[in-house]
């Protein structure tokens, strides 16, 4: 079982002792200052029936909770994307009735399960990097095409621990020249900002222009 799988379940844990221990909690309370709970419960009537209604979002809430940590859709530490609700971030907490979610501005969502329809888990296969240069294809492209095939070459050399194919430069696009290849999880922004930092400084060093606006291929 893998670490994050571990902080999850450990999560889950946490949670219900804490619910379990409010619970009896207040239950000794209640009978420390000689509350009698069992007429209290059966005299309850229309607040039981509103109770009763409360609990339905309850439990749909733990329900839902359950499957996804059953059927394993996200793990603490995984980056999600929540479509139906639009927001996304790392997995901080999964309990049994509320979801934590950390945006990238450390923005904190506690969502109830319930409301959780659609997730998209980042951080389950390897992620493809899209590494598109702009370039003016006038200056010289058979050059600017072996510029960026030799740096390329160079950090798939240096990173290919983290690489999981050779980057293969798919061609003309609108924003100019492109590069595709697919990178472990977590590590395509560092390779992005990797292959297209040293692209700006070799195609610059050599005299190329980095225009600001896309080519056309009109």
């Amino acid at each position: 079982m893998n670490e994050s799988r571990l902080k999850t379940l450990h999560s889950l844990l946490n949670t219900i002792f804490q619910y379990t221990m409010g619970f009896f909690f207040i239950y000794a309370i209640l009978s420390v200052i000689g509350v009698p709970i069992g007429s209290l419960l059966a005299g309850a009537g229309i607040a039981g029936v509103a109770i009763g209604l409360g609990a339905q979002g309850f439990m749909s809430d733990v329900i839902t909770g359950f499957f996804i940590i059953m059927e394993q859709q996200m793990d603490v530490g995984d980056y999600v994307k929540l479509a139906n609700l639009s927001i996304e971030g790392t997995v901080a907490s999964v309990g049994i009735r509320t979801l934590q979610l950390k945006a990238v501005d450390g923005t904190v969502h506690f969502i109830p399960n319930r409301n959780i329809t659609t997730i998209s888990n980042l951080s389950r296969a390897n992620m493809q990097v899209l590494l598109d240069i702009r370039i003016v294809p006038e200056e010289g492209y058979d050059s600017i095409y072996e510029i960026i095939d030799r740096v390329n070459q160079r950090l798939a050399e240096k990173y290919q621990d983290d690489l999981q194919t050779e980057p293969t430069i798919f061609g003309l696009v609108d924003l100019g020249i492109r590069t595709i290849c697919y990178a472990l999880n977590g590590k395509q922004f560092v390779l992005k900002e990797e292959f297209l930092s040293s692209y700006v400084k070799e195609l610059t060093t050599a005299g190329f222009t980095i225009p600001n606006s896309p080519i056309s291929l009109k």
